[in-house]
């Protein structure tokens, strides 16, 4: 029986901005590093081969037996370390199901814990047609507490990364569709009453994100990236996501 194959790697890694969207700048600076470490078809023994020698790579600070990491690596490599345990959804975006099922399997096997699988929160439709701002917000968060981010400036163990993925909660289209309304209720709310709204994670979420994070049951101590704010106004809608990272704006008029 032929083993399950996976072409063209380092274009996928290179490009997982677009094809794996909605995950945080670290794990792009980590996409970014494999891109540039690997064949270019590897079955998936081989892919979770790949993710350990780079684990090790960023561990020890050295780009394989000799030679510097990245700069941007470098700089962030404690964050990005962290990032590693999301490669299954990765490999999930990026891989056919039967490669990434098999890739799951090694991940489980060796790791012993496996994040759950991504939605495609995008995909998720609502029955309300929203404001430009407001769908950018939603859909941004949509995305946080499927892949959430602890950055709270400190690195952090990476068993505590995995036990954190392990521990993610998998989401269904409706559970997602249910965040997404109730979340642009609480927006426009806010909008109405005071002309913006700000949605803030420090370890525990704002009321407004509580509010409809609990009716799909996203943990409020792991559910959501901590050290997180959102601005939303009719103009733009900007987001700072972890302690200490640069305003992003995710829309603008």
């Amino acid at each position: 029986m032929k083993e399950a194959t996976m072409t063209n790697i380092r274009e996928k890694l290179a490009n997982a901005r677009e094809l794996c969207p909605g995950m945080s700048r670290d794990f792009y600076i980590l996409t970014d590093y494999m891109s540039k470490k690997t064949n270019d078809e590897l079955v998936p023994m081989e892919m979770f081969t790949l993710s350990v020698c780079v684990q090790n790579d960023i561990q020890t600070g050295r780009n394989g037996l000799e030679g510097e990491l990245p700069e941007e690596l470098a700089q962030r490599r404690n964050f990005v370390l962290y990032e590693i345990q999301w490669i299954p959804q990765l490999v999930d975006a990026i891989a056919d199901e039967e490669f990434a099922t098999e890739f799951r399997m090694h991940w489980k096997e060796c790791i012993g814990t496996v994040p759950p699988k991504r939605v495609d929160t995008k995909a998720v439709e609502t029955d309300t047609e929203y404001p430009a701002y407001v769908k950018a917000a939603i859909d941004w968060w949509a995305n946080a507490i499927v892949s959430p981010k602890f950055d709270n400036g400190e690195a952090l163990p990476a068993l505590f990364a995995f036990l954190m993925a392990g521990a993610a909660k998998e989401y269904t289209p409706a559970e997602i569709k249910t965040f997404k309304e109730a979340l642009a209720r609480g927006i426009q709310y806010e909008m109405s009453k005071y002309g913006r709204c700000n949605l803030s994670v420090d370890y525990h979420p704002c009321r407004v994100l509580a509010r409809a994070g609990n009716l799909i049951g996203v943990n409020d101590m792991i559910g959501y990236p901590c050290k997180t704010d959102m601005y939303v106004s009719e103009e733009k809608v900007s987001v700072r996501a972890g302690y200490g990272a640069p305003v992003e704006v995710i829309w603008q008029a």
